[in-house]
């Protein structure tokens, strides 16, 4: 089994969702709901659910959710003990939806995160070192990501997360063994218009040729993926047949990247696996399908 450590974030996310159309500046009926999330507790997650052994390392508050992070990393036998406490309050995603279930409006409140520094990382530098594999996500800031890009001696997986956070890792471009950004992300990097293959191609070469990464997957939602390594270009459509939810498809993509990619398999049958992996959440309501594996591998 690999050993993997996930650098990043956890949320609580909290949704709003109206029972009829949304009517703005009044309070709407509808319901209220919360699930843990974040880019990279997702990834860890689904990483656990593949068969990996994974250790989180985050900021951790000390509210009434703390709980509820701690029991579920314990269900899914996730190691939290390089996580920094807190008293501070939990990252938070605040979301209102309209009434098909599309977000109108989001607050993100991370400032949490902001407590992962340079002092909080030089001690466990030997220990994450010994990991198969470190997967880092741009929720940290550029600074923190370049310097543990520097000093971390493992192969070294990042997520972009968003497109107004995508920049935050292109200092650290050249220390990445493989990459994961979506259509959007990839264009605010390269200033291309990715929207189908070709241009796809056309921004992967621009990351790894001239930005320096080891690997790229970019991800085409319902198209499909552009993946490349310097040297061979992968074009595959989606296999998603059955389309309920798309949240947390791209971190079970990137967990099943990253654990196909350390199973030694090959470079296309990695992004097979990870389409596979996309798909599996798809067809669920939830951003977790615990029955992942045996959707990719069986």
């Amino acid at each position: 089994m690999p050993n993997i450590t996930v650098i990043g974030a956890v949320n609580i996310d909290i949704c709003g969702k109206p029972d009829r159309k949304f009517v703005p500046c009044d309070s709407n009926v509808g319901s209220v709901s919360h699930s843990i999330g974040g880019v990279g507790f997702n990834i860890a997650r689904n990483l656990s659910l593949l068969g990996c052994n994974v250790s989180f390392v985050a900021a951790l508050g000390n509210d009434t959710y703390t709980p509820e992070i701690e029991k579920e990393a314990e269900n899914f036998k996730i190691d939290l003990s390089l996580c920094l406490r807190t008293d501070e309050q939990n990252s938070t995603y605040l979301f209102i939806t309209d009434e098909s279930g599309d977000m109108l409006a989001a607050v993100n409140d991370m400032k949490i995160s902001k407590r992962l520094d340079k002092d909080f990382f030089e001690p466990l530098f030997k220990t994450i070192s010994k990991s198969d594999a470190v997967i880092i996500d741009a929720n940290l800031e550029s600074e923190l990501l370049e310097y543990l890009c520097k000093n971390i001696n493992a192969p070294i997986f990042a997520d972009a997360v968003s497109a107004s956070k995508v920049m935050r890792l292109k200092k650290s471009f050249g220390y990445l063994h493989s990459f994961k950004p979506n259509a959007i992300e990839a264009s605010v990097l390269t200033g291309i218009e990715v929207k189908d293959f070709d241009s796809a191609k056309e921004a992967a070469k621009v990351l790894v040729d001239d930005f320096g990464i080891g690997r790229v997957y970019i991800t085409l939602g319902s198209k499909g993926l552009v993946a490349y390594d310097g040297e061979t270009f992968i074009q595959k459509p989606t296999v998603s047949k059955t389309v309920i939810n798309t949240a947390g498809a791209g971190d079970a993509f990137f967990a099943c990247t990253v654990a196909a990619e350390l199973m030694g398999k090959s470079f296309e049958e990695c992004a097979e696996i990870a389409l596979k992996g996309a798909a599996s959440v798809c067809k669920t309501e939830k951003s977790i399908n615990t029955d992942i594996f045996n959707d990719v591998f069986k």
